[in-house]
């Protein structure tokens, strides 16, 4: 009888609140009535009670605009409490209801507190409806870059690596392909102070590690004059290796990675030898890339039965339509919401190590590979 195992894909489940606080220095101000703090705040307020704070407002706050004043006063008293480089004001549904201009908010606050501010306003409503509204009135991946401005460029060759929000693995055989040519790398989460994180605004180039976030790119370009380069590669070795010739044309250095595709190639084949005789379904809901994984896999020779999915997976279409065309036995569970058993997230968080540093390039495949022989040792074990 063939074994079989479920295996979850590397990532971090999507949330709103860590995914910002990478930015060095902020602070961060829950506005909204106290039954709206459902949602995931609890959980997150385990990770970042240090940055993210609470003004719960009454109905009655609502009806008389008494909520505006006590914003501005509660952004005051952080301010003084814990000295924020900048914040943003989170707002939730009630906003699609009531209409706050955020603007004229904005700029109350920032001349009480002498700090950038920004405003992100969370209508969940429009995620669970026919509503033509997008439910966050700025994508997080830009938010976190919109405090920079523009800026003169550095006499150094310098590069951003516009990834996770979570950070990017240092383990990275770019970061060292580009420090090793002279090359000035800074990414999100790098450890620094906000005045360091300013100087992203100084670079040359972005290098964007995942096409999720070719957006930011473009804002980015947009915001600051930055041009952008994908290094991202849908888990296809060879789209990777042409990604890296055009980085290499690009800043004049010399990728080396023939002997990397070649050591990919072997281990990749080392581990579906090592995984015979074992039937694999996998959990891509904290995945970056869940169909991507897939059809590399597949195509690998791995025996895949199928991957489970929840509401927030990002899913390329290409790619499902690929698996679906050559491997229509395989299975793919969409759309499921599956809640965590009771106090499950709260242990998670607590137990996570920030930042929360993503792998990309070859090395993105290599954690792949570590899970799933990891995994298979258990099972035949």
């Amino acid at each position: 009888m063939k074994k079989s195992c479920t295996i979850q894909l590397p990532g971090i489940p999507p949330a709103i609140f860590p995914t910002l606080a990478g930015i060095p220095g902020l602070q961060m101000l829950f506005v909204g009535p106290f039954s709206c703090t459902r949602h995931g705040i609890y959980t997150s307020m385990l990770h970042l009670q240090e940055q993210l704070s609470f003004l719960c407002i009454s109905d009655v706050d609502v009806i008389t605009g008494a909520y505006l004043e006590k914003t501005v006063e509660a952004a005051r008293e952080i301010t003084e409490a814990r000295s924020p480089s900048c914040m943003i004001i989170i707002t939730c549904c009630q906003n699609a209801i009531i209409g706050t201009d955020y603007r004229d908010l904005t700029i109350r606050i920032q001349n009480a507190t002498n700090v950038p501010v920004r405003v992100l306003e969370i209508n969940r409503l429009n995620m669970y409806t026919n509503r033509k509204c997008d439910s966050l009135n700025m994508p997080t991946d830009h938010l976190v870059y919109d405090f920079l401005i523009p800026a003169s460029k550095s006499p150094r060759t310098a590069v951003n690596l516009i990834g996770s929000p979570y950070g990017v693995d240092k383990d990275c055989e770019f970061i060292s392909m580009l420090q090793g040519g002279g090359i000035t790398v800074r990414a999100l989460c790098d450890g620094g102070d906000f005045e360091e994180y300013l100087k992203m605004a100084t670079t040359h180039l972005n290098i964007i590690l995942h096409k999720k976030y070719a957006s930011t790119g473009e804002f980015l370009k947009k915001k600051l004059g930055i041009p952008w380069l994908p290094l991202y590669n849908d888990y296809n070795p060879t789209q990777l290796a042409a990604r890296y010739s055009e980085l290499g044309r690009a800043l004049d250095i010399t990728p080396d990675i023939r002997m990397r595709e070649r050591a990919l190639l072997e281990r990749t084949q080392l581990v579906a030898d090592k995984l015979s005789g074992i039937q694999i379904v996998l959990d891509g809901g904290n995945s970056e890339s869940p169909m991507e994984i897939c059809r590399w896999l597949l195509a690998g020779g791995f025996d895949l039965a199928g991957i489970s999915l929840h509401n927030f997976s990002t899913v390329d279409l290409d790619a499902e339509q690929e698996i679906k065309a050559h491997w229509p036995a395989f299975r793919i569970d969409e759309a499921l919401y599956c809640p965590s058993e009771p106090g499950k997230d709260a242990r998670m968080l607590r137990n996570l190590e920030k930042p929360l540093p993503q792998a990309y390039g070859y090395l993105a495949f290599h954690r792949v590979l570590d899970t799933l022989e990891k995994v298979g040792e258990e099972v035949r074990v």
